[in-house]
């Protein structure tokens, strides 16, 4: 489970942060090993927040993935993602 934290809760609403959305998607991409040559292509779904992700996802998640190779790089990554 995981839960995201804010002050407002127009904050927590992953259709209106962005920023939550992708580094949910890139904490869970890297949980489920698709790092590196383990990463093959992401689609977003049709949904409203699949609309909310930026065109480029794949390339942008791809190249987040390509060299994590531990925890702190995860860490260093999800502290990049600006809103």
């Amino acid at each position: 489970m995981l839960f995201i934290r804010g002050d407002d809760v127009g904050e927590v609403k992953l259709r209106k942060n962005r920023a939550s959305l992708l580094k949910m998607l890139v904490l869970n991409l890297y949980k489920m090993g698709a790092t590196g040559d383990s990463y093959i292509e992401f689609t977003p779904s049709k949904t409203p927040l699949g609309k909310n992700l930026p065109d480029d996802i794949d390339s942008l998640l791809k190249d987040t993935l390509e060299d994590m190779d531990s925890d702190e790089a995860l860490a260093t990554s999800l502290s990049n993602i600006q809103n």
